[in-house]
Parts: structure tokens; C-alpha cells; sequence
């Protein structure tokens, strides 16, 4: 091994990696931007916004990029994750986790380089070993796509949540 070799600048990766997080409510979606740690895990954020749940699917595609185009990568995990939680708790309006997981419908976007992924979940409501939202399966598709197509998959994808 070349002494060299030590001081060479480690190859990073350029990939585009961006999230965000779409939560269908009786008459509102909440869109919430995600962070990446360090050690690779998404940690949801206070960069939030909801809209009307009949908004155009040209602006709930628009919304959803503007909220993915927000992701930080390397970031340092959360100390304390229910102190962390409490923030979103209260940036999104909510007094309780209950009032989260009530009636609520949930799937992730995530953009690696020109690909996008939309998961599916299963709401496991507030409490018990189940509790959160659950994988439950994923849409893929190229990041090419209008707005109003990414809106309408999203929209398709709320229809497969249990």
C-alpha cells in the first residue's frame, strides 16, 4: 500500500437522496420533509405544511418536491427521540400521538438519484407493538415524472394503505 494512498480524498457519494412524508387526514394531507443521519436512518423534521385533501395533484406533487428538495443529509441522530417527536407533535397541531395515527393514511417518497419510491404503510394507531406506521409495500418510478402524475400515484398509493 502506497503511503500516499492515506491522504487520497475518499470518493463521495453525489447520488441525489431526498424524503419526505405524506399523511392523508379526514379533509387535509399533512407533507413533512426527513433528514438523513449520519448513520444512514431518516429522522422526520418540523418542515411541515398541510393542504386541502382535494387539492389538485399538480400542487400535491409540487408541495411533495418542494418538502423533498429540504432533506439534510448527515445529520447528527436525536439524543432524546420523544423530546424530538414532541416537535413535530406540536409543528403539526397535534396535543397527542393519538391525534397522529387517528383516521390517518401515510406513504413515504423517497428520491434516490433518478428514481423515486412511494411506500406504503399500515396504520398501527398509537400504542402497543405495533404502533406507527408500517411498510407495507412500495411503487416505483422514474423522477421524470410532471407533478400531477407524482400527486395521482401518491393518491393511488393512499388507496393500498390499510
Amino acid at each position: 500500500m502506497n503511503v500516499f494512498n492515506i491522504f487520497r480524498k475518499k470518493e463521495t457519494n453525489t447520488e441525489v437522496l431526498q424524503n419526505a412524508h405524506v399523511t392523508l387526514y379526514p379533509e387535509q394531507i399533512l407533507v413533512q420533509a426527513y433528514d438523513r443521519a449520519k448513520e444512514g436512518f431518516w429522522i422526520g423534521t418540523t418542515n411541515l405544511v398541510y393542504i386541502a385533501d382535494d387539492a389538485s395533484n399538480e400542487h400535491l406533487g409540487s408541495i411533495v418536491r418542494s418538502h423533498m428538495s429540504l432533506t439534510r443529509t448527515g445529520q447528527k441522530r436525536p439524543s432524546d427521540w420523544k423530546a424530538a417527536h414532541k416537535l413535530f407533535l406540536k409543528a403539526a397541531g397535534f396535543k397527542t400521538e393519538k391525534e397522529e395515527y387517528r383516521d390517518a393514511k401515510n406513504v413515504g417518497i423517497c428520491r434516490k438519484g433518478s428514481q423515486l419510491t412511494i411506500s406504503i404503510s399500515i396504520n398501527g394507531e398509537y400504542n402497543g407493538r405495533t404502533r406507527g406506521f408500517w411498510g407495507n409495500g412500495v411503487l416505483e418510478f422514474d423522477n421524470n415524472i410532471s407533478d400531477a402524475e407524482l400527486g395521482q400515484h401518491i393518491r393511488e398509493a393512499f388507496e393500498l394503505c390499510k
